[in-house]
């Protein structure tokens, strides 16, 4: 059991009279819908579902119509430019907000923004809490340092796996009984594998001209290096099976010579047939149904892990790479299998074991990654610890 398990069980605790009457402002650098982003929508949504005043300073997205919708309040803002003057004049603009809107808690998600925020919030008294999903040794000058420490300055910190509370603790030297760890949630009604409809399933078989006669495998993110797409084409190589057809799904993340690159290497090991690079899909559950199995082979690791998530909640084993988030949300030889990263020859391996198993395994296996996943990776109990967070932070006294 992690170290950093405490906001975990909070959920079975009431929360706090004051969070009704709270005001809490989340701060992050922009509202596209990316893991963070829709992490901070969500938790705005319950905040204004519980009867709290909910903030969100960014500098706009996609997410800011569903968020003002739901009855929160977006506030458009630029990060500031790393230096000193940019930072201070964004203190004074945040100070301003905090006053405006009586706000209780400053909630920091973007390291862009910490140094100002926190700063602000000290000022004023305010409780602050950050959720950090990533952490790195401190480089450059006096005043970089500074900035990438004040994202671990907060009263308390949320880290969005085990993986990474230990990267704080160990690279920012943060006592554990200021950390704890709040896994993302995902949307269970939309992964959902009761929720897809036939017609979905033959819409995108037909759009990818996936064989009925094969066993597929599926894998999705954007076409970057450190996805390791390049060794699953390996690996499906090593397969030397024909029986298989592997679909990747994912933008090329504004870099087309990766995707090149893929197309050669699938050219070169003769896979024509049996990979293919598919571009951007917009109903993930559906293609997740139509997989046999969903394939991870990040090369680095992940925070948290998001397609590791998504594809059991659609009940589909996963084969991973053994570092980083995967390593918490994939059960090894019960959900999914973890390979070393970078191992074709254990990748191929354990995706051979994934196409070879039978219905009745993959039942359950099925019964056994939804289950899961409803257990601990849900969006509405994230929700419910991050408030259960907040609550805590506005009535220290409660154990």
């Amino acid at each position: 059991m992690s170290e950093y398990s405490s906001s975990r069980d909070l959920i079975i605790r009431p929360l706090s009279k004051e969070l009704a009457d709270a005001s809490v402002l989340q701060v992050i650098d922009n509202l596209e819908p990316h893991g963070l982003a829709r992490s901070a929508v969500d938790v705005a949504k319950a905040l204004v579902a519980r009867g709290a005043t909910s903030l969100i300073v960014s500098s706009g997205g996609a997410l800011v119509p569903e968020a003002r919708i739901a009855g929160a309040d977006h506030i458009n803002l630029m990060p500031p430019a790393p230096n000193p003057l940019k930072m201070r004049l964004m203190q004074r603009q945040i100070a301003r907000l905090i006053q405006k809107h009586k706000v209780d808690i400053v909630h920091v998600r973007s390291a862009g923004f910490a140094w100002p925020a926190l700063r602000a919030a000290k000022a004023a008294g305010c409780a602050s809490i950050s959720t950090v999903s990533d952490v790195s040794a401190e480089t450059g000058g006096f005043f970089t340092r500074r900035y990438e420490r004040a994202f671990t300055g907060a009263d308390h910190i949320i880290a969005i796996s085990d993986f990474i509370a230990e990267k704080v603790r160990t690279l920012r030297a943060v006592p554990t009984e200021r950390l704890s760890v709040i896994h993302r949630g995902i949307d269970l009604a939309r992964f959902n594998p009761a929720a897809i409809k036939a017609q979905r399933l033959i819409a995108l078989a037909r759009r990818y001209a996936l064989p009925d006669d094969r066993a597929i495998i599926l894998a999705a993110g954007s076409i970057t290096a450190r996805n390791g797409f390049d060794h699953l084409i390996e690996a499906i190589a090593k397969m030397d099976r024909d029986d298989v057809f592997c679909l990747i799904l994912g933008d090329e993340a504004g870099d087309p010579q990766a995707g090149r690159a893929l197309e050669s290497l699938i050219e070169a090991r003769g896979l024509g047939g049996k990979v293919r690079l598919g571009g951007h899909c917009d109903d993930m559950p559906a293609a997740y149904m139509l997989a046999d199995v969903v394939a991870a082979p990040t090369i680095e690791p992940e925070a948290f892990g998001r397609v590791c998530v998504e594809a059991q909640a659609m009940g589909r084993p996963v084969v991973a790479c053994r570092h980083g988030g995967a390593r918490e949300t994939v059960l090894d030889g019960e959900t999914g299998w973890l390979v070393p990263p970078g191992d074709d020859a254990a990748l191929a391996q354990a995706l051979m074991q994934a196409v070879q198993l039978d219905a009745a395994a993959r039942r359950t296996i099925a019964m056994k990654t939804r289950s899961r996943i409803v257990t601990s990776f849900g969006r509405e109990r994230m929700c419910e610890q991050v408030l259960a967070r907040y609550s805590l932070l506005l009535a220290p006294h409660v154990d």
